[in-house]
């Protein structure tokens, strides 16, 4: 088991929850920065700055999955953060 899979496994379902907002490009990606390439702040803000350049509304429950991820790696004042919240749908 790797040093970090609770980090790997908060940032890789953070990332899945959002799959269909996602090209497969775009997915395949991220998820090899996470799960491959142990770069996973940058999987995530990846996925954060598609989702933002996309238009995409994410909901409430989606947008929780990203802040454990970033919570996880002490990240939680990380500024793609506040913009995936932007993108919270109120409905």
């Amino acid at each position: 088991m790797h040093k970090y899979q609770n980090i790997i496994d908060q940032c890789d379902q953070a990332t899945r929850s959002v799959s269909a907002l996602l090209d497969e490009s775009q997915l395949n990606d991220a998820l090899d920065y996470i799960n491959k390439f142990d770069e996973w702040k940058l999987g995530l803000e990846f996925v954060i700055d598609w989702l933002v350049e996309g238009g995409a509304k994410v909901s409430d429950m989606q947008y929780q999955l990203f802040h454990l991820a970033f919570e996880s790696m002490n990240c939680t004042n990380d500024s793609r953060l506040l913009q995936l919240k932007l993108l919270c749908d109120p409905a």
